[in-house]
């Protein structure tokens, strides 16, 4: 079973999925890292991203794939036809742009109205790909995680999140 994570960089989807991946035959793999790079290069992030589903349901584990903000970034369109299908499983990790900012990899000096266009209005369109939203808003990364990772059905493929038509 794959379960897709998407979400504005900083917000916290790798922390959350790290956490998670602590629980037995759960996995948590980084679509940014295993690209190696190339997270402009949509037919490689496709081919490492069907690798990692057949190898998920060939094991029977439990992958959290991690779908960081430069793939999101570099191949938005194709990106978001490739989880439409999925989008039962696909997960928004959100909270404001003003509060994730902050945490961002850019660094807390970033102008917002960048970031805000970068990260949020960009992707408007893919966000809305996930049927399912974990909202993170006024927590830290440390209580984000630790409520993603306890939630009551943490190996169901809502992991305790909203449907989407609770936003």
């Amino acid at each position: 079973m794959m379960i897709y994570l998407i979400g504005p960089s900083g917000v916290g989807k790798t922390h959350c999925a790290r956490c998670a991946a602590a629980v037995p035959q759960l996995e948590h793999q980084v679509l940014d890292d295993l690209c190696h790079g190339r997270t402009n290069d949509w037919r490689h992030c496709e081919q490492v991203m069907k690798e990692i589903e057949g190898e998920s349901e060939v094991s029977g584990r439990f992958t959290i794939l991690d779908i960081g903000a430069g793939t999101q970034f570099d191949c938005t369109r194709q990106l978001e036809a490739y989880l439409s299908p999925r989008s039962q499983r696909v997960i928004l990790i959100c909270a404001p742009s003003a509060e994730v900012l902050g945490r961002n990899p850019c660094g807390p000096n970033r102008p917002l109205e960048e970031y805000e266009q970068m990260e949020y209005r960009t992707r408007k369109t893919l966000y809305a790909v996930a049927e399912h939203v974990f909202d993170v808003s006024g927590r830290s990364k440390e209580e984000a995680s630790a409520m993603f990772t306890t939630c009551p059905r943490a190996r169901s493929v809502e992991l305790g999140v909203r449907p989407r038509d609770d936003v």
